[in-house]
């Protein structure tokens, strides 16, 4: 990550501070969010078109990113559909889903 990017998370984590304290408002704290997901969203696609130049060359590296990338879809796939009771879930009782997983 970039220093750029660092900065703007560490940021929008001062504001949100401020806002659940008080002393900012809604309109600032959702202009920050937004500025830092502008950023966040620019580092992201950055970050695939450089490993996508330099698939050709580290072959390795990009199997290795793409492995990756689909092991995390993979658990939170697992995660939103599994529920011990799977009944809180499917009537929309999202509580006591999430109870599910603090246990």
């Amino acid at each position: 990550m970039s220093k750029e990017l660092l900065a703007e998370l560490r940021w929008k984590g001062k504001v949100h501070g401020t806002w659940k304290e008080g002393q900012a408002t809604w309109e600032e704290y959702r202009n920050d969010v937004t500025a830092c997901s502008d950023v966040t969203r620019n580092a992201k696609v950055h970050l695939e078109l450089k490993v996508a130049r330099d698939v050709k060359d580290n072959k390795k590296g990009f199997c290795k990113y793409i492995t990756n990338k689909r092991k995390t879809r993979e658990n939170v796939g697992l995660l939103l559909n599994w529920c011990p009771g799977d009944r809180g879930c499917r009537e929309g009782r999202a509580t006591e889903c999430l109870l599910c997983f603090s246990v």
